[in-house]
């Protein structure tokens, strides 16, 4: 054991150099691996015997089969490291008995029952394929790897390319060891020799540059050549027929009428447990015959990391991806639309009243459908990701809680923040992040409003407090302590200098007198017109009224004589109805946005209540939207749109609805606020409020 790190059966160890520039010098740095055989991984302490991570997994070449990574691997890359991405990872390995190499770009581990050579990098554990079997793996540097053919005697020298460059006769039987791969121990009878080939190394200083040295290249075409597309499409057709067996249950529980029959809903429920066993059983040949596909592409794209020609070739590889997955990406929108379908359903159901088990039938399919959607996301690539990686070394210098993250295998750098997608012609670039004090306390930052006089007040939605901030995120005023706030959500200020809250938990909107510290309660849980259910964005409009958008799919007014009514109460998935409508931003003088979520888009309505404009509809692409929750308008009218679910993005879009940019996002953002042609957005993740600045190309 090493300190709290115990070990079944060690059988190999080496100390992984490493060497930093920092102000001029270079520090030598380093940690231990060791290689627990009986525990099928490879460990890593620092020099104290601190664990640092682990790789590996005991599963029999068999089962390697049954791995597969997405398509997130095949986006493009940008260079802005900062979040980590949680990806399938591969990191098999059977009774190992042998690490060859020191150096990270050049670590191997060497299994004897199944005759794999396999590589250490990036949290993975890669199967090499590039040389004739019947080797036994011995050495390994930067420079190349050498294998010993126990038949006829002979080592084999591979260079780091894994091409073979040279063959001679070995008068012995070699020792594994850590020397380069110019030296050997060889074993005569009971004497062992160290023997030294200079042929094998032609570079000067005795070391190769550092940079990823392995014959990932080779091992990728390998694999992709194996790749059988026929299979691949059978596999796809066998999974997408499942899926249509769901949707026809589907169409079944919405044709049961009011006259509920217990027999036909116990019907449904047993076809749909055995839908999700032929639908896991279509996973599992998909992921079998997608594996030598999937790890070609990632052994390709990590050999190629300084190669220029990868652009091209990862774009054919790319291309031939989307002729596969199309299938399986088409199925998305169409799942989506029953899922809304279903909840507009329950709507009815539960406006009708006694309807239990048929709700908890709904709930079920309901549940299945979330189930494939997240599949496809995860499977497809349709997300866009972008993946990049960092060498092991690069977590010895991260904090605690995102080294302990990125040591487990398959976590993979995401990278965000200052960068555009091509053909669009403008992106978001991050200049502010403002920390949010709150007595200690993690803030949850939900609502944002703002005034010039007044300055930035936000909502914390788990502390029951308001902050009242200037634009540098100081702290004016803390409006906390008042009896009648439950759960703020969204806020506004009127004209007048009154603080509106949407009080989620108690079903009631606040109205704040700031300087009288005094507040008046709109409240009472239900359908009437002075009634709130569940109320999370609101909107103070020029013409001094007050909108709410609540959990029962409608907008409510409060007038400036104080008399409540429903705006808006059209409930449905037609041009001008609501589903699930969510938060507000003004627009014109006479004109304002919602953001009907369950819809996937924005409605402009005059105060008149009559719908202008629509942008956007279900879906991935650009121009399309995926439950959006925020929208926020600059003054020349070009519109940010926050979207949490899935596909976690800012999208930029023009007056008459034209997608602009998008900024991947790596935090949740409810809120989201112009002020002097800058965004501020609330990061409820970290308690915080970013701040961007539109870059136009």
């Amino acid at each position: 054991h090493v300190n709290d790190t115990e070990f079944a059966e060690v059988v190999d160890v080496r100390y992984i150099r490493l060497e930093r520039k920092a102000e001029g010098t270079t520090e030598q740095a380093g940690y231990w691996v060791a290689l627990d055989k009986r525990s099928h991984r490879l460990c890593a302490v620092d020099k104290n015997g601190s664990f640092l991570f682990q790789v590996g997994r005991g599963f029999p070449p068999s089962l390697e089969i049954r791995w597969v990574i997405p398509g997130l691997l095949l986006e493009k890359d940008n260079h802005n490291p900062g979040f980590i991405k949680n990806v399938p990872e591969f990191d098999f390995v059977f009774y190992p008995e042998r690490i060859l190499g020191d150096s990270e770009n050049a670590l191997y581990l060497w299994e004897p029952y199944s005759l794999r050579l396999k590589q250490v990098l990036l949290g993975n554990l890669l199967p090499l394929n590039f040389a004739s079997k019947g080797i036994e793996w011995v050495t390994a540097d930067n420079s190349g790897i050498i294998g010993w053919q126990r038949d006829n005697r002979h080592f084999l020298f591979y260079d780091c390319h894994g091409q073979l460059k040279q063959e001679f006769e070995c008068l012995g039987t070699p020792v594994s060891s850590n020397l380069p791969s110019n030296e050997f121990w060889l074993q005569k009878e009971d004497q062992i020799e160290r023997q030294h080939f200079k042929e094998l190394r032609q570079t000067q200083g005795g070391r190769l540059p550092l940079k990823l040295c392995s014959p990932l290249h080779l091992s990728s075409e390998t694999e992709l050549s194996m790749m059988d597309s026929k299979r691949i499409r059978e596999t796809i057709s066998d999974w997408t027929t499942v899926v249509d067996e769901l949707l026809e249950l589907r169409d079944r529980l919405k044709s049961i009428n009011d006259d509920v029959d217990a027999r036909q809903l116990n019907q449904i429920s047993d076809a749909l447990k055995l839908i999700d066993d032929k639908r896991h059983n279509a996973e599992q040949h998909l992921y079998s015959a997608l594996h030598h596909l999937s790890l070609g592409v990632l052994e390709y794209r990590l050999s190629e990391l300084d190669i220029e020609k990868r652009s091209k070739s990862m774009s054919r590889l790319r291309d031939q991806w989307n002729i596969l997955a199309g299938p399986i990406q088409k199925r998305f929108t169409q799942i989506q639309d029953c899922l809304d379908e279903l909840w507009m359903f329950r709507i009815l159901l539960s406006n009708k009243g006694d309807h239990e088990y048929l709700m908890e039938c709904v709930h079920q399919v309901e549940t299945f459908l979330n189930q494939v959607l997240e599949w496809i996301m995860n499977w497809s690539g349709i997300v866009d990701g972008t993946i990049g990686f960092q060498p092991m070394y690069w977590i010895l210098q991260m904090t605690n809680d995102v080294r302990n993250r990125a040591c487990i295998p398959g976590h993979m750098i995401y990278h965000a923040g200052e960068f555009h997608y091509p053909g669009l012609s403008t992106y978001l670039r991050e200049i502010a992040c403002i920390k949010i004090a709150n007595d200690g306390e993690v803030p949850q930052p939900l609502g944002l409003a703002y005034s010039s006089t007044e300055g930035i007040f936000v909502s914390l939605c788990q502390s029951r407090t308001i902050l009242q901030l200037d634009l540098e995120g100081k702290i004016i005023d803390r409006i906390g302590s008042i009896e009648e706030l439950g759960m703020p959500a969204h806020v506004a200020l009127d004209a007048t200098g009154m603080l509106w809250v949407a009080d989620f938990k108690n079903h009631c909107i606040l109205k704040i007198d700031l300087k009288r510290r005094e507040v008046k309660t709109y409240y009472g849980l239900g359908l009437g017109p002075n009634q709130f259910d569940s109320p999370y964005g609101i909107c103070a409009r020029p013409n001094g009224s007050i909108l709410v958008a609540d959990g029962s799919h409608r907008i409510s007014r409060i007038a400036p004589d104080e008399n409540i009514d429903h705006f808006y109460a059209k409930v449905g998935r037609a041009r001008e109805e609501l589903l699930d409508p969510i938060s507000f931003c003004n627009s014109t003088h006479d004109s304002f946005w919602i953001v009907d979520r369950r819809n996937h888009r924005l409605l402009r309505f005059t105060d008149e209540g009559i719908v202008t404009r629509e942008i956007g509809k279900c879906g991935l692409r650009d121009g399309e939207l995926f439950m959006p929750e925020a929208v926020a308008e600059f003054e020349d009218g070009i519109m940010a749109v926050a979207q949490n679910s899935y596909n976690r993005s800012i999208k930029l879009f023009s007056a008459s609805g034209v997608e602009l940019g998008k900024m991947p996002l790596t935090y949740f953002a409810p809120a989201m606020l112009v002020i002097s042609r800058k965004l501020y957005v609330t990061d409820i993740s970290c308690g915080a409020l970013r701040v961007y600045e539109r870059v136009t190309i």
